[in-house]
């Protein structure tokens, strides 16, 4: 009787190996630190290079294939900051305007009342009674003359439309007259009236 003899086994065939794919490498965010010192820029207040390096950002994120958040956010706070500065100034301007509008008109009505008053001083002094004709008028007097004016103050005219920087007087007859002057604030003139007059109107 024969012995069973183990057959040998037939070996695997050689199959080999395949290389593993390898992960592409995440390709570097070249406008992230263009990003960030844009964004940098928009607190430092140079808003116009914080626009220029945010929009390189943008873009050099876009052809990298990544994030633009740090460019985009970096736009909008330096075009906010722009356009802040912008209202500020505006706002400024208008609040100096108004202010210098306030100090001239401060101005007009002290020189009018000082004209008003020297008038009425007139009217006391003269024989007969009567305002005077003009302003030439008011120089017959020492107390009445307006030679004390200064020099860098309003214009004083006759008998004239009252314009920014220019005090009116004007007689309507012996016993009434008016002094005006401009108010900027509310772009009407204000009258000063003496006498028997009520306003320009009326003269």
């Amino acid at each position: 009787m024969q012995e069973n003899t183990p057959q040998p086994q037939p070996q695997p065939a050689y199959v080999p190996q395949q290389p593993q794919p390898t992960q592409p490498s995440a390709q570097p965010n070249d406008g992230h630190v263009v990003g960030i010192i844009g964004l940098v820029m928009a607190f430092v207040f140079l808003w116009p290079v914080g626009i220029v390096l945010s929009i390189i950002s943008i873009v050099q994120a876009s052809k990298a294939r990544a994030s633009k958040i740090l460019g985009i956010v970096g736009l909008v706070l330096n075009i906010l900051g722009i356009l802040t500065s912008i209202i500020l100034v505006a706002i400024t301007v208008v609040a100096y305007n108004g202010i210098q509008d306030r100090a001239q008109t401060s101005q007009d009505h002290a020189t009018a009342n000082l004209v008003a008053s020297h008038a009425e001083a007139y009217y006391v002094i003269e024989e007969p009674v009567q305002y005077p004709s003009n302003l030439a008028a008011f120089e017959q007097y020492t107390d009445t003359s307006l030679s004390e004016l200064p020099s860098d103050s309003v214009t004083v005219q006759d008998g004239t439309d009252p314009t920014p920087g220019v005090v009116t007087y004007k007689r309507c007859n012996p016993e009434s007259a008016w002094v005006s002057y401009y108010d900027r604030s509310t772009s009407q003139a204000v009258v000063i009236p003496l006498g028997n007059a009520t306003g320009l109107a009326t003269c």
